[in-house]
């Protein structure tokens, strides 16, 4: 049986020469990472009698917390900085508590003005993290810069971008939406190789979870999240390039939970319905020809009407509704990837043909009871439409 551990280190910078410290034995460690728009953190707990002789745990120093198979694990899983430090008493023990954050997140809280002209949302997030890491070089020099993933995935449309000073994961949240990327909305987070990820949410899963096989422990329960029970649907222009805009709505969600609205973009529809005919467009006409279309632009414009309700009505009368939030615990691992797309299947659920849901949040807990991986699923806007 492998013998998985944790191992745990601080750089004291009280020090001159700045030497990496092991903290011996903590009681437990809770390292948090997720794509949403928070700071990822840690948590570790550690008796007095424990703490390195002579050394001091300050705000502001930095942590290395390893989870592997060998007794120095060679890559770091979380890298952070302390925040915050509290000692607890009793009668007969004295217990150390160590909060903090993701050390590379906790840089994006750098604020700068931005201005790219006639570029991609890739080059200037790409931009941003290297401006980032040159605005903090001098701070510790000890810092190892953000990476920059060679996956990540690669934009095409052209933008300009200027804003005031805001912190760097405000510009970054803005860029990463589908008005700037052309290709929907991306995620992003640091992986455990300090590289930062910028990648389009996938859309197909990408593996099966099965309950009594891949874990055995779960808390399912449907929330009110990110619910759509009204949008505008943008399908596309009309041969006169003027856009075709529906609203499309969930009465029942509607008079429940007031209006929740949304704006999406499914402006192939148009280009559909042109082609469906030979109408689409040339480069004399990049709207395609009116002539060719029976009932000319006025009737473009009504069955594009039409084909926004039938494809969009029954969307968000499923998005109108509460979808599943599912946390699985299982055995400890850092092999499920964040943002990715799996498939749970439960009997206990009822999903014996399984329930596509996307992996945003996963947590790791070290303590006397062994090493546990507790991951977070959330039926997402396009989960919950993909068996329609």
């Amino acid at each position: 049986m492998t013998n998985y551990r944790q191992f745990v280190e601080f750089q004291d910078l009280s020090d001159e020469e700045k030497p990496w410290v092991t903290l011996q034995y903590p009681k437990s460690i809770h390292t948090r990472e997720g794509i949403k728009s928070v700071v990822d953190t840690f948590d570790i707990t550690i008796s007095d009698q424990n703490m390195p002789n002579n050394r001091k745990i300050n705000t502001n120093d930095n942590i290395h917390i390893s989870l592997g198979s060998v007794t120095t694990p060679s890559s770091v899983d979380f890298d952070g900085i302390v925040s915050d430090i509290s000692l607890k008493e009793t009668i007969d023990t004295r217990t150390w508590k160590i909060k903090g954050t993701n050390r590379f997140e906790y840089l994006f809280g750098y604020q700068r003005p931005t201005a790219f002209t006639a570029t991609t949302a890739f080059s200037a997030v790409s931009g941003l993290i290297a401006q980032t890491n040159d605005a903090n070089i001098g701070g510790n020099p000890d810092w190892v810069p953000i990476g920059w993933d060679s996956n990540n995935d690669v934009t095409t449309k052209t933008i300009n971008f200027y804003r005031q000073y805001k912190p760097v994961h405000e510009h970054i949240e803005e860029l990463s939406s589908d008005d700037y990327t052309g290709a929907g909305q991306f995620i992003y987070y640091i992986d455990k190789n300090n590289n930062f990820i910028w990648k389009a949410r996938p859309t197909t899963s990408s593996a099966t979870l099965e309950e009594g096989v891949d874990f055995f422990k779960d808390d399912a329960k449907k929330t009110k999240f990110d619910i759509v029970n009204a949008a505008i649907i943008h399908g596309g222009n009309d041969f006169n390039g003027a856009p075709v805009f529906r609203f499309v709505i969930n009465a029942r969600s509607v008079g429940k939970l007031g209006f929740k609205w949304k704006y999406f973009q499914d402006i192939k529809l148009a280009e559909i319905l042109k082609a469906q005919q030979g109408a689409g467009p040339t480069k004399t006409l990049p709207f395609g020809d009116e002539t060719l279309y029976s009932g000319g632009n006025a009737q473009l414009r009504t069955d594009l009407d039409e084909a926004i309700k039938s494809k969009w009505k029954p969307i968000i009368d499923k998005l109108g509704v509460p979808r599943w939030k599912v946390t699985i615990d299982i055995r400890g691992t850092t092999e499920h990837v964040l943002g990715d797309i799996y498939t749970i299947k439960s009997n206990t659920l009822g999903w014996s043909d399984g329930k596509k849901l996307r992996l945003v949040e996963r947590s790791q807990f070290f303590d006397i009871n062994g090493w546990k991986t507790s991951l977070v699923f959330e039926d997402d806007e396009d989960t919950a439409i993909s068996d329609l």
